[in-house]
């Protein structure tokens, strides 16, 4: 996104609206790129902002930017060579795991 520049009908605005108009482009502009600087982590953003997690993503929601964007995409290669966590397990396949009968509770 290239940085905006402010343009001579912004300084022919009521002095409230082009400060909104600005503050909108900073804010935008800032989360861009620290969105891409951390990758889309939201809390690596707050810290760095020094503010909160809500507050960056209450920004974002304002402006319509999601952090996926900035997410890295997991290629197809790459999931067919992840390594599931822990040990296999050796268990039959799940129609033909035995679930023994419930026992009748005891009366009281």
């Amino acid at each position: 996104m290239p940085a905006q520049r402010a343009s001579t009908e912004d300084f022919d605005l009521p002095f409230r609206l082009a400060r909104q108009r600005a503050l909108a482009s900073f804010e935008r502009l800032y989360l861009f790129s620290q969105l891409r600087r951390y990758k889309g982590r939201i809390i690596l953003v707050a810290q760095h902002a020094g503010v909160t997690s809500k507050h960056v993503r209450e920004i974002m929601k304002r402006h319509g930017i999601s952090r996926r964007d900035f997410r890295p995409s997991l290629r197809p290669a790459m999931r067919a060579a992840a390594k599931p966590w822990g040990p296999p397990l050796d268990l039959p396949p799940p129609s033909r795991i035995e679930v023994p009968p419930a026992k009748p509770a005891p009366r009281l």
